[in-house]
Parts: structure tokens; C-alpha cells; sequence
């Protein structure tokens, strides 16, 4: 099975930026990075790395409305689309 990535990034714009500076983790593009404000309730994340207060980047977004992937706590971490919207991101400037 051969994976595509996206090759041109999305671009952040106001109306993805909530009231608090935060993005979703769906709308951020490849080679962004920002720190974790919230996450929903679901089992493995913490365990994975994915908790509030830390720092994560955007390594790819898969084609066709595949998982995210990003890096946390030097690990690669495919996110459902539909848990990323979910999880709100602090951008780093």
C-alpha cells in the first residue's frame, strides 16, 4: 500500500483560530507547531503523548481524509481527522 501526502500545505486563516489563539490540530498545515490546550476525553492519547501543556508539530496531512500526522514527545502519531478537530493547539510564532 503506498501512502501520498499532501504536497502543498493548507493555510491557517482567522475564521480556524478560536477566541484564545488556538487552532484545531485538523486545520494546521504541515511543519507547524504549537503547544496543546485541549483534548477530548479518549483513552490512549495521554499515553501517547498527546495531552495538554505539550509540544507537538504537523509532519503530514494524508490524502483522500486520512489521519494526521504529527509528532509528539519524539513520536510519529497517525490522528483521525475527526479526534484532530477536536483537539485544540496553541501555534507557536
Amino acid at each position: 500500500m503506498t501512502t501520498t501526502l499532501l504536497s502543498q500545505p493548507r493555510v491557517i486563516t482567522e475564521t480556524s483560530i478560536n477566541h484564545t489563539g488556538a487552532a484545531s490540530l485538523k486545520t494546521m498545515a504541515p511543519g507547524q507547531q504549537g503547544t496543546i490546550e485541549s483534548v477530548p476525553p479518549m483513552g490512549l492519547l495521554p499515553e501517547l503523548g498527546v495531552r495538554c501543556g505539550k509540544r507537538l508539530s504537523v509532519i503530514a496531512h494524508n490524502i483522500a481524509g486520512g489521519p494526521i500526522v504529527v509528532q509528539a514527545d519524539r513520536r510519529l502519531i497517525a490522528i483521525d481527522r475527526c479526534i484532530a478537530a477536536q483537539i485544540m493547539v496553541r501555534l507557536s510564532d
